[in-house]
């Protein structure tokens, strides 16, 4: 390979650009040549009709996608997931899987409701929280958006308000809230809600299971301590235990507490169960014989017949637990009484027993317990209902204290109206031994309870004061006496105790019996509770740890901060005290604290950010809660479209209710901010994401203002003939028609306009489109003539170079689909639209505009105004545009190509800067972060960022979820594997621990044990809720099965009844916590812990036992249905079962809400993500994805790297192999050199482009890094764009190098392709800068961060590295077989003549 001499001082002249000639005859322009020549099109668009066709056609076609494109509807991309999360993942194909059964999105949507101290000292003081509490409850109550003619609240949207069937709306909405420590968060529950949670918790769970349990319980042959010996009974010791220190009411607690392997619990469900169904067959059996018997009397006929009809186990039910009522106000008010008693006789010892009432005998514990029984039998009184149970009022209980005494009984005040004094079921003598007396039958104390129930009264319940003593009797103290009665007396009666005054109808005895004994466990002696006043924050059920029966949740109104902040230092809980979610983790909730672990023992001392969690229905579940009957203002029938606008507006507006103030320090001492998730319709990352994408419109129109006046600038002539403002104007123009086009066909085709493409491809595209049309218009102004002949030269000139760079930049946006970050590809997928459409128009139509604008030349008319015509010789002129002739003679050409010493020097600097700044990026890219958080998103100026960048520091949390397709559900071992892969992601740090109880299949397998709770509380007694209750139609039962703990799944904790666990644990048990049944069926095993299975049972069988658990318990998992909605309860329209069909085999279900915790970085979140995917998503076997926010955005950042890595490799491989074809292609067509050299020279010029590439590649990106910006799927897009720009610079050199003149040296071959391509370059990068600098004056800091560094570094580097490196860089490659040019010395080389050249 022999190198030709270069010059040793090359000083010579630029060759002067050729002028126009103004005298050229109008023949030239229709002067022919050969059209093999050049691309056929050229000659065709120079002739009428066709260059009308090509001056028009494309123009009005690319009119027409942007019309119809951007008159589509929702063209802009305002959802983060559609161009955030990956979609050819395995992640994506799980995504896809669940969304063929509807189950792709969450459940619920969520608004996170902040409350930051201002001056970031301690929130939790009185003053403040009652800040936050009045903003919750001005949001909530307040909050109202207009739809349709139609408002809408809270209520119509919040995920749950209702405790069971038929309550919605009847309900406080449920939200989870720090707030629930303190008892002032009662405001939201109203008087309907404290009359559903009396009604539907207290009585159905609270009450009414306990109370007959408490019978069996305090009785043989479960516990009977009136032996004194307390190893008799299995509930003796228990019962001891609570009597002797005073505890009686935690027997009600114990009794829902005790383990159902417990002998004292199996004892008391085995009795009370025997003894209801005992009863219903003796009350049956009674009546009926009783019916048989008095057939002669229609009045007793009628009223067994009506016993008989409405008898059923829920009455027995009812009146067992009444009788025990009675016994137990006599066992546990017996102290009381004896209390009361005293206190009144000790009046009489400070009187002197001088008083009329001192008569009064001493008493014993016997006497009271049998005063209260009397006191429970006594007459009902609508005057004083409450009553009082001393023997002193005359008049059966209504005269005054002592009238009539001592020749009339004296009474106690009111009672239940059913004297229960008699033996129970002494019927069944009478009927047994026909000498026995009817009385027998009237004592009954059963017999009594049903015929009060057919027995008709008229009455009400009366809050009025005890009576008095008469003055007679009572003297000088009757007053005092008169006033202590009055004060003493309980007022019982609420509203909800109908009637509370003689509204003339007409009722039963058993009705007044009922709210008598239901008043008398409500009343301060026994619960204290009061029905419509008394809310989960001023009664507690005992049920978290912390709290009691009857207690109350801590005031922060009279506390100090001290007592304030240790009274918030235990577990939070919701109103149901964890029944349903357990303790809930602080670290979602609370942030800013001090110390960071706190606890009772270690209080807390400073609190400086709490969260309110408002979970909200998706579109399709508004639509059926509008529907229900309890609706106030009536039910209403929308569509899902309607609930997706009401949603919308009412995210908006809650969140804009919730943070009114929140740039104001004199809105208060608390600064509220706050987020809505995407769920359902956008929220507010949706909202700012559209906000921000359509931003850049004016700085779109802004730079594409000064492209063109610039671009005017450059090509403004002093010779208005020559001038070319005209078609640099309309090629501007026309870059803009298609790219905007391109953007329309993108809408046509699905391709939504998304940030990335918003705030890139304008900048870049346009820069792309108009270098081109810049070298065109150079290369026009190169031709020393207007003649068709120049014309054409000047297009085959331009044509392999634009085309060139034009399908590498195709080829790398093409390839880049390979990606499957949305923001990348769809992004990649509009760019490579773009480059077609930009491609095309200079190819075929802005050629013709040029000609047009020759043939303007060539008539002497002037530019712009056309009318004026300029005539001269024909004549070469030479070319004055100054700022030509300025940058490349005066600034470029010296330092390049310049004097040795010169040029050795900038040379010199060139190669440091370069090697610099490569230096630097390869620096940069080992410095480099990744991710993007909120807190980069959102603006300074909205309250989501503050939100974002509190919870960053504070609350770093989001909810994920565990998802299962079509396993095996019904194999054990499938069964195991999958809690197994719940408990150990719940076990990690960073997920916020919850019960295995909370996985639906652990919830359903308890449900097929004996440790069911179903039975408890259930709603028919007569049906029976538990697994093991239902029977399949082959006989068996939904009963599991124990098998040994092989997985070593977590155990149920166990401790003692005084003892309070916040976590439950597993549901596995050891041995000695097993039930005795169950001990006695599994199999001999060296294990001491079981856990429960389902085994070999059909997919019938197991679809009748989960639709069962469902249809009982309500049932989780997100298990597919096969039909929308369940059958509708009785007497409520909208209101429905939960009896839907389950589609089985099982194809998918969804574990319990979770929360990931801690992730303060990036990092940490990426660290939870692999962590959790080995767990669940890389299980093989048992196959499960992990989904929630995380997932969903921060997936990508586990291998951003690499896919970073992939996609700049894709490109540079795939421009190296383009721009190899394309010389290869260009050197065999245009010379007849050997196959071997041209491969060598193509292979060289791909190497060079290649280079120069990757150089600004890493370059770009490094110093990206270090400016700041992050590696995240917008940056990445910016980075790998500096191939296209690296490119366009890289070929146009390259081409023209290889192609030059043979005999000159490598400085002329570097002289003769600079000399044409500086003055285009140069305006192509700085139009390019100047658009993009348009970017710094965003007002979203997150474009100027992602965007405008990033390409602003991509603009000066490649402009540098093309056009000034690699030129340097082509003055040192002097040899032989790299010259592929004419050789004016040897013009019979045999190679073709470079026509251009």
């Amino acid at each position: 390979m022999a190198a030709s001499t270069e010059e040793g001082d090359h000083t010579d002249d630029l060759k002067e650009t050729p002028m126009i000639d103004h005298g050229v005859v109008e023949d030239s322009l229709i002067t022919s040549t050969s059209s093999d020549e050049y691309p056929f099109h050229f000659d065709a668009l120079t002739k009428p009709p066709m260059n009308l066709i090509f001056l028009f056609l494309l123009p009005i076609i690319w009119v027409v996608f942007i019309a119809v494109g951007f008159s589509q509807d929702d063209i802009v991309e305002n959802e983060v997931s559609n161009i955030w999360i990956e979609t050819r993942s395995s992640y994506i194909c799980d995504l896809d899987y669940s969304a063929e059964y509807d189950r792709d999105g969450p459940t619920a949507s969520i608004f996170a409701a902040m409350a930051v101290s201002r001056d970031g000292k301690n929130l939790f003081t009185a003053e403040r929280l009652e800040e936050v509490r009045a903003r919750m409850e001005e949001t909530e109550l307040t909050t109202t958006v207009e739809y349709k003619g139609i408002s809408y609240n809270w209520d119509d949207i919040c995920l749950s308000n209702n405790a069971g069937k038929n309550t919605t709306y009847q309900f406080p909405c449920t939200r989870i809230s720090p707030m629930d420590y303190f008892q002032e968060a009662r405001w939201f529950f109203d008087d309907v809600d404290r009359n559903t949670w009396y009604e539907e918790i207290i009585e159905k769970l609270v009450i009414r299971p306990r109370i007959p349990r408490f019978g069996a319980m305090s009785n043989a042959p479960c516990g009977d301590l009136s032996d004194g010996n307390l190893t008799n009974n299995p509930c003796d010791q228990l019962l001891a235990t609570r009597f002797q220190a005073d505890e009686a009411l935690k027997l009600f607690a114990d009794i829902g507490n005790l383990e159902f392997n417990d002998a004292c619990k199996i004892c008391i469900e085995e009795t009370y169960e025997g003894t209801i169904d005992d009863l219903y067959i003796a009350i049956q059996t009674m009546f009926v014989a009783l019916l048989n018997l008095k057939q002669d009397d229609a009045v007793l006929v009628e009223s067994y017949e009506q016993i008989l009809s409405d008898l059923d186990h829920n009455a027995v039910v009812d009146f067992y637990t009444f009788y025990v009522i009675r016994t137990l106000y006599a066992q546990l008010g017996s102290e009381d009484y004896l209390n009361n008693y005293r206190a009144l006789q000790s009046i009489c010892e400070l009187e002197a027993y001088t008083l009329p009432f001192c008569f009064l005998p001493n008493i014993t514990e016997a006497d009271a317990y049998v005063a209260l029984l009397n006191h429970a039998d006594h007459t009902f009184s609508s005057t004083v209902t409450s009553g009082n149970p001393i023997p002193i009022w005359g008049n059966d209980g209504e005269g005054l204290l002592l009238e009539g005494f001592p020749s009339e009984p004296l009474s106690p005040v009111s009672g239940s109206g059913i004297d229960m004094s008699g033996r129970l079921l002494s019927t069944l003598d009478y009927l047994a031994n026909p000498n026995s007396t009817w009385q027998n039958v009237e004592t009954d104390p059963v017999y009594r309870w049903f015929i009060a129930g057919v027995t008709d009264m008229t009455a009400h319940c009366g809050n009025g004061t005890l009576n008095g003593i008469s003055d007679e009797l009572g003297g000088s103290l009757a007053a005092t006496i008169n006033q202590t009665f009055a004060a003493s007396t309980q007022h019982w009666c609420t509203e909800y105790n109908i009637p509370t005054f003689d509204d003339g109808k007409v009722r039963t005895q058993q009705h007044f019996a009922r709210m008598w004994f239901g008043l008398l466990v409500d009343s301060p002696s026994f619960l204290g509770l009061t029905q419509g006043t008394s809310d989960p924050y001023t009664w507690t059920t005992g049920q978290g740890c912390g709290y009691t029966l009857g207690g109350v949740r801590f005031p922060y109104s009279s506390e100090n901060e001290v007592n304030v902040l240790g009274n918030a230092s235990g577990p939070l809980y919701y109103i149901d005290e964890g029944a349903t979610l357990g303790p809930i983790d602080t670290s979602l909730l609370i942030g800013g604290t001090q110390p960071s672990t706190y606890s009772e023992s270690n209080p807390l001392t400073k609190v400086s950010v709490v969260q309110m969690l408002y979970l909200a229905l998706l579109p399709e579940d508004i639509v059926k809660r509008v529907a229900n009957c309890n609706r106030p203002g009536g039910p209403v029938e929308i569509t899902k479209d309607d609930a997706e606008e009401v949603l919308y507006r009412f995210k908006e507006a809650f969140e804009d209710t919730w943070t009114v103030g929140w740039d104001s320090n004199n809105a208060g001492q608390v600064q509220f901010v706050g987020f809505f998730d995407d769920a359902g319709v956008i929220g507010t990352t949706g909202r700012m994401l559209e906000e921000i994408t359509l931003s850049g419109g004016t700085l779109t129109v802004i730079s594409l203002a000064l492209i063109a006046l610039f671009s005017v600038a450059f090509l403004y002539n002093f010779d208005l003939v020559a001038s070319k403002v005209t078609i640099t104007l309309i090629g501007v123009l026309l870059v803009i028609l298609a790219f905007f086009a391109a953007m329309g066909f993108g809408l046509l085709v699905g391709i939504k306009i998304n940030i990335t493409i918003a705030w890139t491809l304008p900048f870049i595209m346009l820069g792309l489109g108009v270098d081109d049309m810049y070298i065109l218009i150079l290369s026009l102004n190169e031709q020393k003539g207007i003649s068709k002949q120049h014309f054409v030269a000047a297009m085959k000139e331009i044509f392999t170079p634009i085309t060139m760079t034009s399908f590498i930049n195709a080829g790398m946006f093409a390839i880049m689909n390979v990606n499957d970050i949305p923001a990348i590809y769809l992004t990649a997928q509009v760019a490579l639209i773009s480059v077609c459409f930009i491609y095309l128009t200079i190819i075929f139509s802005f050629p013709a505009w040029c000609w047009l604008d020759m043939s303007r030349q060539a008539s002497g008319r002037h530019d712009l105004l056309f009318c004026k015509k300029t005539y001269s010789s024909a004549k070469t002129k030479e070319n004055n545009n100054i700022p030509v002739f300025v940058f490349y003679e005066k600034i470029y050409r010296p330092l390049i190509l310049g004097t040795p010493k010169v040029r050795a020097l900038s040379h010199m600097i060139i190669f440091l800067a370069f090697g610099s700044l490569l230096g630097l990026g390869i620096w940069g890219m080992t410095e480099t972060n990744i991710g993007l958080g909120l807190e980069d998103f959102f603006p300074s100026d909205n309250q989501a960022s503050r939100w974002a960048n509190v919870r960053t520091e504070d609350l770093a949390s989001w909810s994920i979820a565990m998802n299962w397709g079509a396993i095996n559900y019904t194999s054990p071992d499938t069964q195991m594997r999958m809690i197994k892969q719940f408990e150990r992601i719940v076990e990690s740090e960073n997920v916020a621990q919850i019960d295995t109880k909370l996985l639906w299949m652990a919830d359903f397998l308890v449900w097929t044990t004996r440790h069911c709770e179903e039975n408890f509380s259930r709603e028919n007694h007569a049906l029976k809720e538990c697994g093991s209750d239902q029977v399949f139609e082959d006989g068996t039962t939904c009963l599991a099965l124990w098998t040994e703990n092989i997985y070593k799944l977590r155990e149920k904790v166990f401790e003692d009844l005084d003892t309070c666990t916040l976590f439950e644990g597993g549901i596995c048990r050891p041995t000695n916590e097993m039930h005795p049944l169950d001990l006695e069926v599994v199999p001999d095993s060296s294990y001491n812990s079981w856990c429960p299975v389902i085994d070999n049972w059909s997919n019938e069988k197991f679809g009748f036992c989960i639709e069962k658990w469902r249809e009982i318990t309500g049932g989780s998992g997100n298990l597919v249905l096969l039909n929308e909605t369940g059958t509708e309860v009785d007497g409520c329209v909208g209101e429905y079962n939960d009896d839907e069909s389950v589609l089985v085999p099982l194809p998918y279900s969804r574990g319990p809400s979770m929360f990931a915790i801690n992730l303060y970085s990036h990092d940490i979140t990426v660290d939870v993500i692999e962590e959790t995917r080995k767990i669940c998503d890389d299980d093989a076997e048992i196959h499960c994805w992990m989904t929630g926010v995380p997932y969903n955005y921060w997936s990508q950042y586990t291998n951003i790297q690499d896919v970073f890595l992939e996609i700049s490799s894709i490109a540079i491989v795939t421009g190296f192999g383009i721009a190899f074809l394309f010389l290869f292609v260009v050197l065999q067509m245009e010379t007849q050199y050997s196959i071997g050299k041209i491969l060598f020279g193509s292979m060289t010029g791909a190497f060079l482009i290649t280079a120069g590439t990757l150089s600004s590649l890493i370059t770009v990106a490094g110093l990206s890094s270090l400016a700041g910006v992050n590696l995240t799927g917008f940056s990445s897009m910016s980075f790998v764009l500096s191939v296209g720009y690296s490119v366009e610079y890289s070929v146009h050199v390259v081409a023209r190098w290889l192609r030059a003149d043979s005999d000159l040296s490598s400085i002329e071959r570097v002289e003769y392709t600079m000399s044409f391509l500086t003055v285009p370059m140069f305006m192509s990068f700085v139009s390019s800068a100047i658009g993009v600098s348009c970017l710094a004056f965003t007002e979203f800091e997150f474009n100027e961060k992602f965007f405008f560094r990033p390409l602003i570094i991509l603009m000066a580097v490649t402009y540098f590295f093309g056009c000034w490196c690699i030129p340097v860089l082509l003055t040192y490659l002097n040899f032989d077989i790299l010259k592929f040019g004419e050789n004016l010395e040897d013009p019979e080389n045999g190679h073709k003549k470079i026509e251009a050249a």
